[in-house]
């Protein structure tokens, strides 16, 4: 039975139970090899790494959900994404109307750049983004920010991709420089 390697922190930001949840998480290697068991997942992320789609982008939303999905939630809020809850993606529509949402709020949090250094050093910069899991929603939850990087992602991606022999051992996806 596959063992869920991505066990999000708690969206409240409860250091007791993120702690807990921290302490259940596979080690990075083997959360890799979980990733990779199916077969799709491994080609469909040595693709996207090799042919460099949604790459170097100080943007903090590059995922599909947030390109073309706009949720609302059951207080009537807007969001960029169903799992984001940080405050500055929120709309209340409650208070301003979908139009305003969708042709002034959603654009904005469609272009948002980073103001996180360690953000632009290195998920910016990074060969591994296309496929990496790592996203606002993993930021908000592991940092309450949208965009700094989270470490344990971070991890798990660079050893897939020393597995999908992608990456040698020390090398950093921010460092690299890849080919097809």
């Amino acid at each position: 039975m596959p063992y869920p390697w991505e066990l999000n922190l708690s969206s409240d930001g409860n250091w007791w139970r993120n702690r807990h949840i921290q302490g259940l998480r596979l080690p990075p290697e083997e959360a890799a090899r979980e990733r990779l068991r199916d077969g799709d997942t491994a080609e469909n992320d040595r693709q996207k790494i090799l042919q460099g789609q949604n790459n170097r982008t100080q943007r903090v939303f590059t995922c599909p959900a947030a390109g073309r999905r706009p949720t609302i939630n059951a207080y009537g809020q807007l969001q960029v994404c169903l799992q984001v809850r940080h405050p500055a993606t929120l709309l209340d529509l409650n208070q301003e109307s979908l139009k305003t949402g969708l042709t002034w709020h959603f654009p904005r949090m469609k272009k948002l750049k980073t103001q996180s250094r360690s953000f632009f050093q290195k998920c910016a910069q990074c060969a591994l983004r296309p496929a990496c899991p790592q996203c606002p929603v993993v930021s908000w939850m592991e940092s309450r920010t949208l965009d700094e990087p989270g470490e344990y992602y971070c991890q798990v991606m660079h050893a897939q991709a020393r597995q999908l022999g992608i990456l040698f051992a020390g090398q950093f996806g921010w460092q690299v420089k890849l080919s097809n």
